[in-house]
């Protein structure tokens, strides 16, 4: 049995159809896999690298979930033939006698931070969870680890798991279930302070995450691409599949998410896909064979790669899709070559010759949208952001609250957050927020609570960097309420007292 189909973190995968990334892989199993659960591969250095398995584990302690021992990380050298050899388990004090897996290292190489369970001792029912958290050692020069700490934003009512890492470790993407998900398990990011602190969680958003599951990061920092698995975006082969998607520095997607395809891809789970930075090979894990559970594989892709030029039309302020636009595929010396009206999720996709060093550039144009362009090549996805016509309402979806309370929930965060991006974009508009509440209570209360509503906004915006003379705001209470046939003692759903209950936001100049 599965183990990434029990525990809830430990292990997670996804899956794609026909928008795969169509590059060329040559696969090839690995020596080093056993009848137990063998996955997630990455480097601890240039020739070492770290996995987990249950096979170096006390054969007297079996977990429920499949039937096998706990999984414990191991440390392997790399052969010429990128085989795992001379593992052994890795030397550190454990922190449990659980789940360890999914490990990834600070580039001096003197901090690591991994996937782990311990129980939990406040209650039986606590003890049954067995919560899979984020845990952080230090390593000395001998490769010892020391010092584990659990990671401070871990609560013990949900999980976190599956780091990596940018460029510089300032950034830690991970997987977590926590309150304000999309779905099960979603893509999450932290800030790493200067002083080893971290910054709050931040979702990364539904171009990544959907209803479902979304597990095993990896980040190549070299070309801002994040690797991920995942079961719930609309392409996929069957279980878990590895998909791609380009991050600017802010985070922000900048490509449609793709499937990696066959043969990285398959009817069963696929996941835990690492590359070696700069290079053009790495690892994986499946559970394609009926062996041996997960297994590892190894994956060089094909020098010369080749894909359509392909990417999405969005809204340069909201970043919403726009379909029925008209994009036009030019050449180098302003020749047409294709053209195409996007789809009605926004998308474009245009075949090219491969075999030349040609430089290509996509126009886009919409009535209610300005002309823009972008300079493409390809095996590149692209985001084409058209600005909307003067006079055209931008559309800034509202966030909701709680019966009589002004705090920010995990929902309206996530909506918050795609307002600052829109304020980062425009750095010349202002943001006019008016606030409501439903029809209960007084209309003096309801005026008050409304105007703690709008404070509790601003102070939300301005503690993630937008400045207060950008906002300015005032709490309608329950005038001018959407719902309007629920006014004073009206008989109304408490879905349709939600709808009053919200924040309406709006650009100005």
């Amino acid at each position: 049995m599965k183990i990434i189909k029990i525990l809830p973190i430990i292990l997670f995968a996804f899956v794609v159809a026909n928008t795969s990334a169509q590059q060329n892989y040559t696969i090839r199993y690995l020596d080093i896999n056993t009848k137990y659960s063998d996955f997630g591969v990455s480097f601890s250095n240039d020739n070492e690298v770290i996995f987990s398995s249950s096979s170096f584990n006390d054969q007297d302690r079996i977990w429920s979930g499949n039937k096998q021992p706990y999984l414990e990380l191991l440390k392997g050298t790399l052969s010429p033939e990128k085989e795992i050899v001379g593992v052994y388990n890795v030397q550190k004090d454990h922190i449990n006698i659980y789940h360890e897996s999914n490990a990834v290292f600070t580039k001096d190489g003197k901090t690591v931070y991994f996937t782990a369970n311990e129980e939990q001792n406040n209650s039986r029912k606590a003890r049954r969870k067995k919560l899979i958290q984020l845990y952080k050692a230090e390593v000395d020069d001998d490769g010892v680890w020391s010092n584990t700490v659990k990671l401070p934003f871990n609560q013990d009512n949900f999980q976190s798991g599956h780091p990596t890492l940018n460029a510089d470790d300032t950034i830690m993407y991970f997987v977590s279930d926590r309150p304000g998900s999309i779905g099960g398990t979603d893509m999450y990011s932290v800030a790493i302070l200067p002083d080893g602190s971290f910054g709050e969680p931040k979702n990364l958003g539904p171009t990544i995450n959907t209803t479902k599951n979304e597990m095993f990061p990896f980040y190549n920092y070299k070309t801002k691409q994040l690797y991920f698995s995942s079961e719930g975006h609309d392409t996929n082969y069957g279980g878990l599949d590895v998909f791609v998607v380009e991050l600017d520095d802010k985070e922000i997607t900048t490509s449609p998410v793709q499937n990696l395809g066959p043969p990285i891809n398959g009817a069963h789970d696929d996941f835990s896909f690492v590359l070696k930075t700069s290079e053009n090979w790495g690892f994986f894990s499946s559970d394609r064979r009926e062996k041996g559970n997960d297994d590892l594989y190894y994956f060089r892709m094909s020098e010369k790669d080749c894909q359509p030029i392909r990417g999405n039309v969005r809204n340069k302020l909201s970043l919403d899709l726009i379909a029925g636009t008209s994009v036009v595929l030019y050449n180098s010396k302003n020749e047409k070559i294709d053209s195409m009206i996007t789809t009605s999720s926004g998308e474009f996709s245009f075949k090219v010759d491969c075999n030349t060093n040609e430089t290509y550039f996509v126009s886009g144009a919409n009535p209610k949208y300005e002309k823009a362009s972008v300079d493409v090549h390809h095996n590149k996805s692209v985001n084409l952001f058209l600005n909307p016509l003067n006079g055209d309402k931008l559309n800034l979806d509202p966030i909701f609250f709680d019966f009589n309370k002004a705090e920010i929930r995990p929902d309206a965060a996530i909506g918050l957050d795609k307002i600052i991006s829109v304020l980062n974009r425009m750095p010349d508009f202002k943001l006019k927020i008016t606030a409501f509440t439903d029809s209960r209570a007084s209309n003096s209360y309801n005026k008050k609570l409304s105007d703690k509503r709008v404070d509790s906004i601003i102070k939300w915006l301005i503690k993630r960097g937008i400045a207060a003379n950008r906002l300015e705001g005032i709490g309608q209470g329950e005038e001018n309420i959407y719902i309007k046939e629920c006014g004073d003692n009206a008989d109304c759903s408490e879905a349709q007292h939600q709808l009053n209950r919200r924040a309406d936001f709006e650009l100005i100049n």
